[in-house]
């Protein structure tokens, strides 16, 4: 009995940390994305007080986010690397379109998004999303971290940070 109730603790805890994923993935799609399929893993070790401190803005100016107030509320020690899983797109809105086979997804358009899976603060009221895209023509790209944060019960955009250019 003991066991069985700690299970059914475990399904609803992972249960709500789903949702919210996929409540921040909802919320800041508005237009069609395409999609892989599965989220990409992030490793712990970029996601450091000195990395954000040294990426925060290339150009520091007054209207740059606050940088104190996002480290504040986001305790980077107590991330753990996130590993690729699928992505379940029932969870999404219709504006994700998942791309299952890249080859084929190239025939009829020339490129789709990779997303890492979003890590939150353990408020929930902050997080965390890796994204990049990939094209089917060698152009140039980014990689960037997206900060969100949880105001009204609304997601938004607090600040972007360019992890690499090619």
């Amino acid at each position: 009995m003991k066991n069985s109730k700690i299970f059914l603790m475990f399904l609803l805890f992972s249960n709500i940390i789903l949702s919210q994923e996929y409540e921040l993935l909802n919320s800041i799609s508005c237009k069609t994305t395409y999609l892989f399929k599965d989220f990409e893993s992030l490793d712990k070790k970029v996601l450091s007080i000195s990395f954000f401190k040294e990426n925060w803005s290339f150009v520091p100016t007054d209207k740059s986010p606050n940088i104190d107030l996002f480290l504040k509320n986001f305790d980077l020690s107590s991330l753990s690397s996130s590993q690729p899983s699928a992505i379940d797109f029932k969870a999404l809105n219709k504006n994700y379109i998942k791309v299952a086979n890249v080859d084929v997804h190239f025939k009829q358009h020339s490129s789709y998004s990779v997303f890492s899976k979003p890590v939150f603060n353990l408020d929930k009221n902050w997080a965390l999303l890796y994204r990049h895209n990939v094209f089917s023509n060698d152009v140039g790209n980014t990689g960037d971290i997206y900060i969100y944060r949880k105001v009204n019960d609304k997601w938004t955009l607090y600040h972007t940070i360019n992890f690499w250019i090619s």
